[in-house]
């Protein structure tokens, strides 16, 4: 979901500053749990290799609403659009860097011994075959940023349209079950890399936001669509179905479909509202009951750095100590 220019707006509307008021290290809401599924291929490992790690930073959003009930004049309809500024290359990399060091920290201390891309792409001609992703390519899910001095390559439906959040109909959520068990070429080669290697094949994903997005309605209200500024780790929910945050595991049986491997996700979102910059809304306007306003958060780097360091941590926690209770 592409951000939309907010200049529209301003000929209806003047803008309005909002500033983030919290505490100290600011609150975060617990609407994250791990799930997984499949787990066969972690079962009794405790050396495990890195085939994709990538930290994606959303830096466009947009949560959707829509209403259809007899009560609500005919249906609503809101969006609530949101774009993040002030965060350069160079900050994406170096937070990616240290999302990385912590990772690796966290699994040591649950027993892991992990083996970094470049030893894989050493040990098995299938992985090393594999075109690696961009350093700071567009993806469904934000800016991917591969941590310095490794390598990252493509999970299936990297480069499919960003599912909105919020209501969605059937035919969107359709659209999103074919998005999760698209094909790609990591789905071939890890198992390769696996026996290869021997040792199952990682692909991590961290998705960092700027901001909670939310789409809410009913069946006889009105639609409602919020933004809830504050580093935030995006999980899969209901009507995502594409995995989001999460760790995915190849062993030398999985077979090239998605749903031959491991999954260890993340539902719903770590959200923290500690300060991490300025928040611009503009307007609200539309047509009968529909309504949309547009946001541009212009972040303090260190403040942004601090607060996402601080739920990537949580994130990372969370799905090792899941991937670790299947040992």
């Amino acid at each position: 979901m592409k951000f939309r220019n907010s200049r529209l707006a301003l000929a209806c509307t003047l803008a309005m500053t909002l500033s983030a008021h919290a505490l100290p290290f600011g609150k975060k809401d617990d609407n994250a749990t791990v799930k997984v599924e499949k787990s066969g291929a972690l079962k009794g490992q405790s050396t495990l290799a890195l085939g994709a790690f990538r930290v994606a930073f959303v830096t466009e959003d947009a949560a959707v609403s829509t209403s259809h009930g007899a009560f609500s004049n005919g249906g609503s309809a809101a969006k609530m659009s949101g774009q993040l500024a002030g965060i350069d290359h160079p900050t994406m990399q170096k937070i990616a860097d240290e999302v990385y060091a912590d990772f690796l920290k966290q699994a040591a201390a649950k027993g892991y011994n992990i083996l970094d891309s470049t030893k894989v792409a050493a040990a098995s001609a299938a992985y090393r075959d594999v075109a690696q992703t961009v350093n700071f390519a567009d993806s469904r899910i934000g800016t991917l940023v591969i941590p310095t001095g490794q390598r990252s390559v493509a999970i299936a439906a990297d480069d499919s349209g960003k599912d909105a959040k919020g209501s969605a109909s059937l035919s969107v959520a359709f659209h999103n079950l074919g998005k999760q068990t698209a094909k790609s070429e990591a789905n071939k080669a890890f198992p390769i890399a696996a026996k290869d290697i021997g040792a199952p094949v990682l692909g991590v994903t961290i998705v960092v936001n700027f901001a909670s997005f939310k789409g809410t309605s009913s069946s006889f209200g009105s639609s409602k669509a919020t933004i809830a500024p504050g580093a935030t780790i995006d999980g899969g929910n209901k009507n995502e179905l594409a995995l989001f945050t999460s760790i995915l595991a190849w062993d030398a049986k999985s077979c090239e479909y998605v749903g031959c491997m491991a999954r260890v996700y993340l539902e719903g979102y770590i959200h923290s509202d500690a300060p991490i910059g300025k928040t611009s809304t503009y307007g609200k306007w539309g047509l009968g009951n529909s309504t949309s306003k547009s946001a541009v958060l212009e972040a303090d780097p260190e403040l942004y750095e601090k607060g996402v360091l601080d739920v990537t941590a949580q994130a990372s926690g969370m799905l090792i100590d899941a991937m670790q209770k299947e040992k």
